[in-house]
C-alpha cells in the first residue's frame, strides 16, 4: 500500500507544480498584456483566453494537493469520536471519492468529445479545446487519486 501512497502523493505534488506554473504563466502573460499596451499600444489577442486557461488549471491542479494537506474547506462542528467517527469519516470521503470521479469522467468525456467534433475556441487564435480541456482533466483525476489515498488512510487507521 506504500507504493501506492507514494505514487499518489507524487501525483498530488505534480499536480501542485502545474498549479503553481499555470500562477507563474498567467503572472507572465498578464505583465506582457500591460507592457504591450503601454509600450505598443496593441492588446495581445491571446492574452484574455489563455488566462481564462490558466485560472481553470491553477485551481484544478492544485485540489489534489490542497486537499491532501487537509486545507481545503472543512466545517466539522462536532462529531463522533472512536468507530463511529471512523464511519462517518469513510462514508464522507467515499462521496467525495465519488464526486470527484464523476468530474474527472465528466472532464474526460467533455475532452474526447470536443477532440472528435474539432472543436475549437470562438477567439482569434482558435485554439482545438480539447488541449486546454485535457489539460483541465487532470485536475479531478489527480483529486480523485488523493481522496483514494485519503480513504486506504482512514481504513486502515485504529479508531
Amino acid at each position: 500500500m506504500s507504493l501506492l501512497l507514494n505514487f499518489i502523493e507524487k501525483l498530488e505534488n505534480f499536480g501542485a507544480f502545474l498549479a503553481a506554473l499555470a500562477l507563474a504563466l498567467m503572472f507572465g502573460l498578464g505583465l506582457a498584456e500591460i507592457l504591450s499596451r503601454e509600450v505598443l499600444g496593441a492588446s495581445i489577442s491571446i492574452s484574455l483566453e489563455y488566462t481564462g486557461y490558466l485560472v481553470a488549471f491553477s485551481f484544478l491542479m492544485g485540489s489534489g494537493w490542497t486537499f491532501s494537506k487537509g486545507k481545503h474547506v472543512r466545517l466539522t462542528l462536532f462529531g463522533p469520536k472512536g468507530e463511529k467517527g471512523k464511519i462517518l469519516e469513510i462514508m464522507v470521503l467515499l462521496t467525495a471519492l465519488g464526486l470527484a470521479s464523476l468530474l474527472a469522467y465528466g472532464l474526460v468525456s467533455w475532452t474526447f468529445g470536443s477532440f472528435e467534433r474539432g472543436s475549437v475556441s470562438f477567439f482569434p487564435s482558435a485554439t482545438p479545446l480539447w488541449i486546454p480541456q485535457m489539460i483541465l482533466s487532470l485536475g479531478p483525476i489527480i483529486l480523485a487519486f488523493s481522496v483514494l489515498g485519503q480513504l486506504l488512510q482512514t481504513l486502515d487507521k485504529k479508531p
